[in-house]
Formats: C-alpha cells, structure tokens, sequence
C-alpha cells in the first residue's frame, strides 16, 4: 500500500515537473520576441539606436537631408525566426500539404537617422516596422540584397526576387531610389532588372517619376522610351509594400 502511494506520488510529481517545463518553454519562447521594440529618438552615436539582441543586417551612409553631414540608413534584424503566416502554394502548383506551410522569417525593421550638428549626436527620422515579411507563396522568394547611396544624397534599396526554387529559374533585382524632399523621403526612380532563366531572356525597365518617363532595354544599351503622366511621389511605404511581397529566409 505504502509503495502505490509513493508510486502514485511520483507520477504526480513528474507530471506537475512536465506541465512546469513545459510552461516555462511556452515563455521563453514568447520573450525571444515580444514584438518590435521602441527606439530612441536621440543618441551620441548609432549604436544607441540598436536594441538589446538586435543585429544590424544592412547599413548605408551618406548626406541624406542636403546639410553637409553623415546621416545613416538602417536595417536592424531579430536574429531568431519567428513564424509568419501561412504560405499557399501558387495558383496551378501540384504542391499540397494537410497542414498549411508556415514560414519562418527574421522581424527587421528599418531605422533612418540624422546627424544633429547642435548637439553632435543623432535623431531618428524614419522607423518603419514589419520592414520585411514573408510573402503567401512558397514557389517565389527574395530578399533585401543591399542598400547603397547616389551621388552620396539619395537612398537606394535593391531586391532580389527569385521564381522557382533554383537559380536556373527567373531571377530579378527590384531596386527603388529615394530623395529626401520637403521632410519626407520620396520615391524618384524605380527599376527592375530581369537577369533572365528559364521563363524570359534578361531584359530592364526604368521609371522615373521626376520625367515622367519609362524606359525599357534588352542589352542596357539601346532603349525604348515612353511617358506618362508624373503621379504624386510614393514615401517609403512603397519600399515597404514591395518588401512584403517576398518570402525572406530559406536559409540564405
């Protein structure tokens, strides 16, 4: 009798160790990532902007807002996937699952900071969250190739966009040339090189919402030019939207 309650007592024991365990992983993984964290407004240096157990994925300098000093473009990464929503597969795939596919992705967000000469430090001037997710589909991926500046004033993000699951297939570099123009960054140039594979031979094309003009090419050296009419200039959010467009992270 002694040894069935001992035995009976045990198991509750392990049980309760289980269900204790088991809690305390549900937490820790719920404090790897609690969500997009706030960021400073001020800082002596650019480090202040980065915060605890945040990676800096891309960066770029240059003299963004015209008044002769270094500012800072930033893209700062949670450096634990974390699962987005649920993938489907593209329209006449034979890919099927009884379980939708979850993709898993790095949050990352997307810091721009000015130098302040008053005060020899930094101000933040654009913070942009969800910067980039995973797209609905499985089949295409991309992901933030690089930022660089031109002419050391306006701010370029490139994208590379893959359809398929191999470099043989489609590949294409979006890429998006931002001023910063009246206290907001705007859209002046947009481009996409499609770099060729099995669905299309390489070919460009080049908007410019400054002229008016669009420009389109297959060997970069002789262009077929049409106009529209200029729209009101796109702010940052267009980057964002396109970056929402592509799957991140397939072990890149």
């Amino acid at each position: 009798m002694y040894l069935s309650v001992i035995i009976h007592t045990m198991s509750i024991m392990r049980k309760g160790a289980f269900i204790i365990a088991f809690l305390s992983f549900c937490m820790a993984i719920q404090a790897q990532f609690a969500g997009y964290p706030e960021i400073v407004t001020t800082s002596e240096d650019i480090s202040g902007f980065l915060p605890e157990g945040w990676t800096v994925e891309h960066s770029c300098e240059a003299d963004l807002n015209g008044d002769g000093y270094g500012d800072f473009a930033l893209v700062i990464k949670w450096p634990e996937r974390v699962p987005g929503i649920p993938a489907v597969p593209p329209v006449h795939s034979r890919c099927t699952h009884d379980e939708p596919l979850v993709l898993y992705y790095h949050p990352m967000l997307l810091l721009i900071v000015f130098y302040d000469p008053p005060t020899g430090g930094y101000y933040l001037a654009e913070k942009i969250e969800d910067f980039l997710v995973p797209s609905r589909t499985y089949m295409n991926w991309g992901y933030l190739k690089e930022i660089k500046t031109e002419d050391n004033s306006n701010l370029c993000f490139t994208y590379r966009y893959i359809r398929g699951m191999s470099s043989q297939d489609l590949v294409t570099d979006s890429w998006y040339v931002y001023r910063y123009h009246q206290d907001r960054f705007e859209l002046i140039r947009e481009g996409r090189d499609y770099l060729g594979g099995r669905f299309a031979p390489p070919h460009y094309k080049v908007k410019d919402y400054l002229q008016g003009t669009i420009r389109t090419s297959t060997d970069c050296l002789t262009w077929e030019e049409e106009t529209f009419e200029c729209q009101v200039p796109f702010g940052l959010e267009r980057t964002v939207v396109k970056g929402r467009m592509m799957p991140l992270d397939f072990g890149l």
